[in-house]
């Protein structure tokens, strides 16, 4: 039984709707899943919109839960799997700057360990609220601040437990 259509949008968004559908499909609430699963319903909420990515072992313990087959399960820890990804190559278009920035937040927040090297900025994460002013000083005051605002929310997760950040910055920068 297939729970979900095959989608173009992103590997994200079909993650989150299949986990939901597979949810609904077992005829069971958030809460009683999230509790059989021995996972926060908060969290679980959090999957299903695609704001964070389960790790392998929430994923399977939501699977189990749910009595998926092995073939959606497989497919879903190759999306987990992608989407967790230490190595990402993304092309940013600058009217979509403050987007990116809040993603990169909700990746870093869904992260152990994030390791940064950048050899000619301070990392977006580092940086002071006047050097994020001068590196989108050439772009539109909304966006500028858009950028900013996100940077700066951003720049939250630095002191909260259960992250580990390391940031290789070189003299140049």
């Amino acid at each position: 039984m297939s729970t979900s259509e095959p989608s173009t949008s992103e590997p994200g968004d079909e993650l989150s709707r299949t986990l939901r559908a597979l949810r609904v499909a077992a005829g069971m609430t958030s809460v009683a899943a999230a509790e059989a699963a021995g996972i926060g319903q908060a969290a679980l909420s959090r999957y299903e919109t695609g704001k964070f990515v389960p790790t392998r072992a929430r994923l399977d313990a939501l699977l189990t839960t749910y009595g998926a087959e092995s073939e959606v399960g497989d497919r879903l820890r190759g999306m987990v799997e992608d989407l967790r990804a230490e190595n990402r190559r993304v092309v940013v278009h600058r009217k979509n700057a403050p987007a990116f920035q809040r993603r990169i937040r909700d990746i870093e927040a869904s992260s152990e360990h994030v390791t940064t090297f950048q050899p000619a900025v301070v990392p977006g994460i580092l940086q002071t609220e006047a050097y994020m002013r001068v590196l989108t000083s050439g772009a539109e005051q909304g966006l500028a601040d858009g950028v900013v605002a996100a940077r700066l929310e951003r720049q939250r997760l630095l002191g909260s437990p259960g992250h580990r950040w390391t940031q290789l910055v070189t003299a140049g920068a």
